[in-house]
């Protein structure tokens, strides 16, 4: 069956139209989501979209179409296959407080928007996608992508606050400045070709905090840990919601391009148990890992709590892992808590058997023998 589907995907690439195959265990799934709308940090919303003025008379025709404001703006002239429509630029410009009326406001303010000059790194919005209801849905994430400007690259901001307000690039809403205090790190280890899914379950969403992004290992910026790259609509970790009972929260997924570890932050609160509360479990923010190798065999999931995350500093970090491609990924200087998964129980043993902040032994490695 797997050569079937494999032989599949062969011919489908010759077409142009590659999708990308999962495993689940032992059985087989196709997920037709090709490269080009798997994009490796969310799409953009208008690729090169060039002047404010340029970008309003995109919107401004596609509202003419489509008066509801759920009409693509061209695709031809954002260079991507699927831009956004007028309504994911009214919900991206009022989450970072535009405070417009209506999607008929859209094209009036992206026409208003001014040159501001800005240093360091911004987190702005992108295009994700996800499945409802069995079918591809698109929709703006905000806080997707944290990155500087691009050489030549200019910030658009509101005509009165000069808030940043829009990538060129891009066309991205921008949210806002990076903020790099009060987090905290998970690190996955991972190989060329791993499938890593996450998902996250606690008192509070925590997918818009500023500290909420992804770093995969080999990469440079950060990006949206909550995005499904590779959706898999059997792999839902149903037993995670209902071994917490917290709320759910967001769920990500994405396929590692190199070997070393990918590092999930997350914001400080979910490494502080919150008390007085009825139900202690409800009180655990937690992030629930697994990882699918190339070849198809999968972990069992894994949950990292509160007590998981120890102070490191600095490169004490890499010493107390005992491998050398941790400082490759971008560890921050100075004091931070991390949570540190192992490949297997052999590795951990390897590592020095390290113990949780409250002093009892650290389980945080992948277990391979799962019942299924």
């Amino acid at each position: 069956m797997r050569k079937l589907i494999i032989g599949l995907a062969a011919l489908l690439a010759t077409m142009g139209a590659a999708p990308k195959i999962t495993f689940q265990a032992s059985t087989a799934t196709l997920s037709l989501v090709t490269s080009a709308e798997a994009a490796p940090r969310g799409n953009p919303f208008c690729k090169a979209a060039g002047s404010p003025a340029r970008l309003a008379a995109l919107v401004e025709r596609s509202l003419v179409a489509d008066p509801t404001g759920d009409t693509p703006l061209d695709p031809a002239a954002c260079h991507e296959r699927r831009p956004a429509t007028p309504r994911d630029f009214l919900k991206a410009f009022n989450e970072s407080g535009a405070h417009l009326a209506s999607v008929q406001a859209v094209p009036a303010y992206v026409h208003s928007l001014v040159k501001v000059i800005v240093r360091g790194r911004y987190r702005s919005a992108c295009l994700a996608y996800r499945f409802a209801a069995g079918k591809l849905e698109w929709y703006p994430l905000v806080n997707c992508v944290t990155r500087s400007l691009h050489r030549r690259e200019v910030m658009w901001g509101d005509p009165v606050s000069r808030r940043p307000m829009l990538l060129s690039n891009c066309a991205n809403p921008v949210q806002g400045p990076a903020v790099r205090t009060g987090c905290v790190d998970v690190l996955i280890p991972v190989k060329k070709g791993d499938q890593v899914r996450i998902h996250d379950t606690g008192p509070t969403d925590i997918a818009r905090d500023a500290c909420t992004s992804l770093l995969r290992a080999g990469e440079t910026e950060w990006e949206s840990p909550f995005v499904e790259r590779c959706p898999d609509e059997e792999c839902t970790f149903t037993y995670a919601d209902e071994a917490t009972d917290a709320p759910a929260w967001g769920t990500g997924s994405w396929t590692a391009r190199k070997d070393g570890y990918a590092i999930v932050r997350l914001p400080e609160k979910v490494a502080t148990q919150l008390y007085p509360v009825t139900d202690v479990r409800a009180a655990d923010y937690r992030l629930w890992i697994c990882v699918r190798h190339a070849n198809g065999v999968q972990s069992c999931g894994l949950g990292v709590r509160w007590l998981d995350y120890i102070p490191r500093y600095g490169s004490r970090v890499a010493a107390w892992l005992r491998v050398n491609d941790v400082s490759g990924s971008r560890i921050p200087e100075g004091d931070r808590r991390v949570a540190v998964i192992y490949p297997d129980e052999a590795a951990w043993m390897t590592a020095g058997s390290p113990k949780t902040r409250i002093g009892t032994p650290s389980v945080l490695w992948f277990d391979w023998n799962c019942p299924w």
